[in-house]
This record gives structure tokens, sequence and C-alpha cells, in this order.
């Protein structure tokens, strides 16, 4: 590839001489690119896709100039808020971060959630959860009442999860446990008129809508702008996740029974849910309820696809959010994707202007929940044609994706290299398209990628050593590690459960099939 054939794929065509030298250097870019990026040590390294190497270039370099220190994360690239993460940041910029980062990544991860855990208490005046803590770990910031921020605590939980499952560190997991069982126990007080499901704010909320007054539940996929001050599916969306990927942790802990415990309720929860909230005349689940009983049908992009993603919604439920999903294909891709919502809110409801920021903005964060509903429905293909699509369409920076984009006319804003963002965009597209998956003490890979991307090559950090894998097709597929053959299972995936060495190199190999048309991935 020519030099400016690959600075328009990296969306710097226009930008300066210096900007463009510094990008070239950053990849590895020399002169040509044969489908390479030689300067990235971790992350996708080699993609027939050249378009898609260059966006996951940037956004690996993002996440990796939002490091403050050896302990902390920035939410953006410019370093404009010297704090770890609210809660939801860091949890994209966490599930990608693990994806593109080597030993030091991990362990600022893994020191930034000690940080966190060091404040989590239960209190009658605020979650157990700090939003953020500074740099210097010493100031955790809380929201006020106990019943905001119910799906950045369950975020929490999350996190030490997958940073446990990528690491394996044992100590780090038995240490922050009972911290990810206060969370738990917390979320299920909040069911506060028994059907189940944590509700919000025990008063009616009559303060200003917006950042820093509004009345939120949860705020991940539907913003911190909107007036969701109750019954919030986000809030019930992410308490069914951290029940059911704690009880892959407690699996892991030798802690059978209270595993069991968790599961049955995340089982009771995701009934509850699909019942209560599902709302048949729109093809999802509803944003939000008030405690007047009045429902908000409101259809929030990420919230549905994450339900498919995670198996919140049931089969039917997540063919009908596809289907929804595809009818408004014009509103919710063709600007730039990832679209938070359909429509805008009713007036009153958001603080945000029509088609800005939440208020029918787009940021590309939902690309996570965007592809890993796809391809769990069987649809690697589309959860592809997502990915080319943001590393084509959005105007981007040499570290990635701006924090939002208007939802009329695809313009950015002003903060460039979200770290949420550019998180959400790796883990989408690795999970998703290159299908690994991770779950307790196994890692496994799916037996079969978009043809059209092979071959590839990614490198992954996982539990102190280095996967080297490589995919290419052929007409028999096969899977090997470090030159044995690995058995696939019947879901398509060849599992490993592996307790690898520390540093050394395992070489990973996927020959892929032609991607069944309709079959499920999971």
């Amino acid at each position: 590839m020519q030099r400016r054939e690959f600075l328009k794929f990296a969306g710097l065509a226009g930008a300066t001489a210096t900007t463009q030298e510094a990008f070239c250097r950053t990849t590895g870019f020399s002169g040509e690119l044969t489908g390479r990026a030689m300067g990235a040590d971790y992350g996708l390294l080699e993609c027939a896709d050249a378009g898609i190497l260059a966006a996951m270039s940037r956004s690996r370099n993002g996440i990796l100039r939002c490091t403050v220190n050896d302990h902390t994360h920035c939410c953006d690239a410019g370093l404009r808020w010297g704090t770890a993460n609210a809660l939801n940041d860091l949890y994209f910029g966490l599930y990608g971060g693990l994806l593109i980062g080597g030993a030091d990544q991990h362990a600022v991860f893994r020191k930034e959630l000690r940080t966190i855990a060091q404040y989590v208490k239960t209190s009658p005046n605020h979650p157990p959860v700090p939003w953020s803590v500074s740099a210097d770990g010493l100031h955790p910031r809380f929201n006020n009442e106990p019943g905001y921020d119910l799906d950045r605590c369950a975020e929490f939980v999350l996190e030490v999860v997958r940073t446990y499952e990528m690491t394996g560190d044992r100590r780090f997991a038995a240490d922050l446990y009972p911290r990810c069982r206060e969370v738990v126990d917390f979320l299920a007080v909040r069911d506060l008129d028994g059907d189940l499901l944590p509700e919000g704010r025990t008063e009616v909320f009559t303060g200003p809508i917006g950042p820093g007054g509004c009345a939120c539940s949860s705020v991940t996929y539907i913003g911190d702008t909107s007036a969701n001050a109750w019954k919030d599916f986000g809030a019930t969306l992410f308490y069914y996740e951290a029940l059911r990927r704690l009880a892959v942790l407690e699996d892991a802990l030798g802690r059978g029974p209270e595993a069991f415990r968790h599961r049955e309720q995340a089982l009771r929860v995701r009934n509850a849910a699909r019942q209560i909230l599902w709302h048949d005349p729109t093809d999802g689940f509803v944003a939000w309820i008030d405690k007047n009983g009045s429902q908000h049908d409101d259809w929030i992009t990420g919230n549905n696809l994450h339900a498919v993603a995670c198996g919140l919604a049931s089969r039917e439920q997540s063919a009908k959010i596809l289907k929804r999903l595809e009818e408004h294909r014009a509103e919710i891709e063709e600007i730039v994707p990832c679209r938070v919502r359909i429509g805008i809110f009713a007036e009153g409801l958001c603080s945000n202007l029509p088609e800005d920021y939440w208020n029918g903005g787009i940021w590309t964060l939902v690309a996570a929940p965007d592809m890993l509903a796809r391809a769990r429905m069987g649809d690697v293909v589309g959860a592809l044609r997502v990915a080319e699509l943001l590393a084509t369409r959005p105007k981007v920076t040499d570290v990635g994706f701006y924090e939002a984009y208007d939802g009329k006319t695809g313009e950015p804003n002003n903060c460039r290299g979200l770290l949420m963002n550019n998180g959400g965009f790796i883990w989408g597209f690795f999970e998703a398209v290159m299908g690994i998956e991770l779950e307790g003490d196994e890692v496994r890979f799916r037996s079969f990628v978009p043809k059209q991307i092979t071959p590839a090559r990614a490198r992954l950090r996982y539990r102190g050593a280095d996967l080297d894998i490589q995919w290419r097709s052929d007409s028999k597929p096969r899977a090997t590690l470090d030159g044995r053959s690995l058995t696939r299972n019947d879901a398509g995936f060849y599992p490993l459960h592996l307790s690898p060495e520390p540093e050394r190199r395992y070489q990973v190999e996927i020959i892929t099939e032609d991607i069944p048309h309709g079959r499920p991935t999971t």
C-alpha cells in the first residue's frame, strides 16, 4: 500500500505533515505497507483489510495515550480529565485495552481497580462504587443517593472478572472478590418493589437534567443527560451481567455454592426483565419506567443490542431487535454507525439538543454490543460490515474516534481520542469478527472468520505469556497450538484451558472455513 492510501485509510489525508509522520512512525509504516503494522507489539498485527488494520492501530494508539501514570488512565487521549475514569469509560477501555496491551498495561488496569476497590463500601448517602478516583488515588468521587449509577457499580464487577480472565492473577481476584460481592448485594437491595429489578432514586427527581444534576439510574448507553430516574433497563441489564459473571469468578475461586446461587438469581432477573421491560410494539426493551408506572418506549441501541449479546434477550426477542435495527439502518448507520437511539427524546427528557450527544447523537462505543449481537445471532459478516464502516466513515484522528458525533451531520465534537470509544471498537472486533472469547479459565477461538480479512495475525498478552494467533483460509478447517491439533466443540470453537509458562510465546493457527450462513456462534 502506498503512503497516500495508508494515510487516507487512517483518516489523516488532510492532516499536517508532522501529524502524518508521527502516525507513520507509531504504526511502523516505512514507505510501503503490505497489511502489517510493524510497530504494534500487541493487538491486530496483520490483516488483509488494510482499512481495518489502520483503524485498529488508531484505536490502540488512543488507548495507550490515555495512560496517565503507572496506575490509572484518563478518559481521553488529550488528558483533559486527569482522573481515573468514570466506571463506564473504564469498562470499554479495559475490555479493549487488555486485548492490545502488554504486561505494563495489564498492570495499570489491575492497579486502577485496586485503587477503586479500596473505596467500595455501602453507604446510605451514595452508591458503593465511586464513579471516579483522582490520578493519585486519594480522592474518590461519588454521586449522591444510592440509586444513582447502578450500572457503573455493576461494571466494577465486570471489570474485575475480565481482568482476572486475561491476567490469571488469582491474588487480585481473591482480594477484590469481597468488594464484588458487596456490589451485587447492594444491587439486590435496590429491588424496592419486589419485582427482582433494581430501582433508582427513592424520591421523584426535580433537579436539572444534565451532567452534575441528572437523575440517571444508568448511564452506559443512554447517557448522563436523560431523566431515567427509576427502573432503567440499562441498570437491570448490567445487574444481570454482574450476577452471571460473578458466578464465573466464583467457579474459578472454588466457590461453587455461591456461583450456583448467583446463576439462579441471574436467571430470575433475566426472566423478570423479559416480561416487565419488553415492549412488543417497538420490538425492543423500554428505556425506563417512571415511579408512577409510565413506560418510556425509547429504543436505545446499545441497551437492546447488549441484551442480545449477553443472552438477556430471548432468541425470539433477539431476532426482533436485529430486524428493527435493519429496518432503521439509514438512521442508525448511514451517517456514522452507532447512533445511540432511534429518534430523539421527548421534550424535557434530555438536556441535549436534538441529534446532539446522547439525544440522537453517535457514540462509537456502541460498536461493541452491535458487533457482538450480530455475531451471537450468526451474522459474522454483518459484524464485519459494521467494523468496516467504522474504519472508513467517521472523522478520526491519529488516536482514534472522537467522543461523540452529530446524529444528523456526522460532525464530531472537539474531544478527540476517547478511551471508551476506542475500547468498544477493539473489543467488538476481536470478539465478534475474529471470534476470540474468554470465559473464566478458558480462552476459545471460533473456527471461522470472514475469509476476506485473511490472512490475519494478532498477538495477545494472556496470563503472563504471549499468544501469537494466525488465521488463514483453506478448504479444510482446523486449528493447532504449537503444532498440536485442537478439538472443535459443538458450538464451533476451539477451547483452551491453558496454564501458560511465564514469558513463553505460544503459536495458535486457525485455518478458517467458509462462514456458515445463519449459524449461531454461541
